[in-house]
């Protein structure tokens, strides 16, 4: 499954972790841009929207039918978006964990050969 058939659940998901990130409408756009990079979405991102756990719900059952390989793109787009301010918070990581769990996808490692978490 390309990720133009569930591009709308790909752009949810990286909103929602944009928001989890930062209540700060600059910052979001930033992160939300850098995961939309990460998957080649060329197109002006759509604004953070409140948070519905219903429609991310959905979302993820559409994304959980991606390809292993597409899955771990779409994992790494997920760090990018949450990582986009050089920092993870943990409302972030948990998020992170939670997505992986759903997608039946391992976190990817970082450039630090860890998995995603807080700073030591």
């Amino acid at each position: 499954r390309a990720f133009n058939s569930v591009k709308a659940d790909a752009w949810l998901l990286l909103a929602s972790i944009a928001g989890a990130g930062s209540s700060e409408p600059a910052t979001q756009t930033n992160a939300l841009a850098r995961g939309a990079a990460r998957l080649g979405f060329s197109e002006a991102s759509p604004t953070v929207a409140r948070f519905d756990a219903a429609a991310l719900s959905s979302a993820l059952d559409r994304l959980r039918q991606l390809k292993p390989l597409k899955k771990h793109d779409l994992m790494l787009a997920c760090v990018d978006t949450a990582s986009s301010d050089g920092q993870l918070q943990v409302a972030e990581v948990e998020l992170l964990r939670s997505i992986a769990m759903a997608m039946d996808s391992p976190l990817p490692l970082t450039e630090k050969n860890q998995s995603p978490g807080l700073e030591e």
